[in-house]
């Protein structure tokens, strides 16, 4: 019996020893037998391209500089592959193989669930799929159309004045808090946009409800790509199976989301009720217009949690991505000072006194053309979001002499592209004329794609733009800004960004 139980253990350690490492291997070097220069392989058994983003940010402060350098070294690089799982990643670093995975053959892949407590996202337009993703779509491109944008644009200006005057507290002071005092404002006014001003009231634990997402959020993420007990969860029991067997840390964070849950759904019961009794009212927030289609019945299938994480879901993209995108400019504003300058002589030309500012309008950023091409050039040195989501190929199909096979896991990373030589020339080098006047330097249209590309794209990119510009604009009208001795190293949870926040100075401006 004990020898049975022994050869039992022992042919289980072996075919599990063959799927994580000896299949991945081989399908890693038929690989690069047939592509060549065209593909760089890295074996990191089960957590795959994350532990190559690790090294690189534990030798370089950077966890996309290995894969720069590569770039540089090799502009004919298309893709990287590396194990995942019992299966193999391509990540694409090419701007023709993105286009290939985001616009022509979108639909023969799936989105992956590849965090923990996807719950609170799963039934939003970032995990939805076909028939209900484009549902969603159409929902929700209400909210963002540009006559919505307009009529929001005051609500945002009132918010970054606010924000920008509080941060008066950190002039003349060492440490200044950049990132989390722009995630904060940049959730603020998700809140007013998409929930109204009256859910930024509720407090957990002591802290508003903004704070306490964020948290939540970086902590999941970081979990789901390190804990090394979760991804075998995943690969041994599937998503949904693996949820049944929780340990303490994992329950703590469920726990921490219902409580989120609970808070919005009640906002949303609330506004069924209020909606009912006055159907004709109009309102331009993402939850009344959800509400709206609810009550109306304009998608049958849609139901109250849709509605819950929809919003939620929008709102972390506005807490993270957004927040990160105008930290990163104004750390520019300061770490690039010939160009920044030139940024604060336009914006004091189009904002020349205080009563223009306080009139500052939707159309006044149309007249903001340096400033626009300093911001595209910031994205392209510090994108905040580093690629989409990993998705599972459904059903095979060719990128260029890429073989593309039905259970291959596939991603595309924006970093190395937008420093690829073969597209912009001396791609190290801050160059703002890049992008002046509208006109992208780079021989590929898909090249500088910091919004994503394809049917899938950021929704909400045209009004993080106005935030980013609005924001811009207040803070320098009130501050000067200068970098200071902390180095620069950076680090990926959900979004790229400094491990070490503290990175600018801050005055009034004279």
């Amino acid at each position: 019996m004990l020898t049975e139980l022994f050869y039992t253990v022992i042919l289980l350690i072996g075919v599990l020893f063959y799927l994580t490492f000896l299949r991945p291997l081989y399908k890693l070097l038929m690989l690069k037998i047939k592509h060549g220069k065209e593909i760089l392989i890295k074996f990191e058994p089960i957590i795959g391209i994350h532990a190559y983003l690790k090294k690189s940010e534990k030798i370089h402060g950077d966890p996309m500089k290995l894969l720069k350098l590569e770039m540089a070294k090799n502009p004919k690089l298309k893709a990287v592959a590396c194990s995942l799982g019992f299966g193999v990643l391509i990540t694409s670093v090419d701007p023709d193989m993105n286009k290939s995975f985001l616009i022509d053959n979108y639909q023969k892949s799936v989105k992956l669930a590849p965090i923990f407590n996807y719950k609170i996202l799963k039934n939003g337009i970032i995990f939805s799929e076909g028939e209900q993703w484009k549902k969603q779509r159409k929902m929700i491109s209400d909210s963002f159309h540009f006559d919505s944008l307009k009529s929001r644009f005051q609500v945002i200006a009132q918010v970054t004045k606010e924000t920008i005057d509080s941060l008066s507290k950190y002039v003349g002071k060492d440490y200044f808090p950049l990132f989390d005092e722009m995630m904060k404002h940049s959730g603020e006014i998700g809140i007013r946009v998409f929930f109204g001003p009256d859910f930024g009231d509720h407090q957990i634990d002591g802290k508003n409800i903004s704070e306490e997402l964020k948290e939540i959020v970086d902590q999941t993420i970081v979990y789901s790509y390190t804990s090394i007990f979760f991804q075998l969860k995943r690969i041994f029991l599937g998503d949904e199976l693996a949820m049944k067997f929780l340990t303490a840390k994992e329950k703590k964070l469920l726990s921490r989301s219902d409580r989120i849950n609970q808070i919005a759904m009640e906002q949303i019961e609330k506004k069924i009720k209020y909606y009912e009794g006055q159907p004709s009212v109009q309102s331009d927030y993402l939850i009344d217009v959800l509400v709206r289609n609810y009550l109306t019945k304009q998608d049958p299938n849609l139901t109250k949690e849709q509605i819950c994480q929809q919003c939620i879901t929008m709102f972390i993209a506005a807490l993270d991505n957004t927040g990160c995108i105008i930290a990163w400019i104004i750390f520019c504003l300061a770490n690039y000072k010939e160009e920044g300058d030139k940024v604060r002589q336009e914006i004091n030309s189009v904002f020349p006194t205080q009563e223009t500012l306080d009139n500052i309008q939707f159309d006044d950023l149309k007249n903001l053309n340096y400033t626009s091409a300093f911001i595209d050039e910031c994205f392209r040195h510090y994108t905040s979001s580093m690629g989409v989501f990993l998705r599972r190929v459904v059903e095979p199909f060719k990128s260029g002499n890429f073989e593309i096979q039905k259970g291959d896991i596939i991603q595309s990373l924006w970093h190395p592209t937008q420093f690829n030589p073969d597209w912009f020339e001396n791609p190290d080098k801050f160059d703002v004329n890049r992008f002046l006047n509208g006109k992208e330097k780079q021989g590929n249209s898909y090249a500088f794609t910091p919004f994503s590309i394809g049917p899938r794209n950021c929704i909400g990119k045209q009004m993080s733009l106005v935030e980013v510009k609005v924001s811009l604009i207040y803070f320098v009208k009130k501050f000067n800004c200068i970098r200071n001795s902390v180095p620069l190293k950076t680090t990926a949870s959900i979004v790229y960004k400094p491990v070490d926040q503290n990175l600018i100075k801050i005055s009034f401006c004279l």
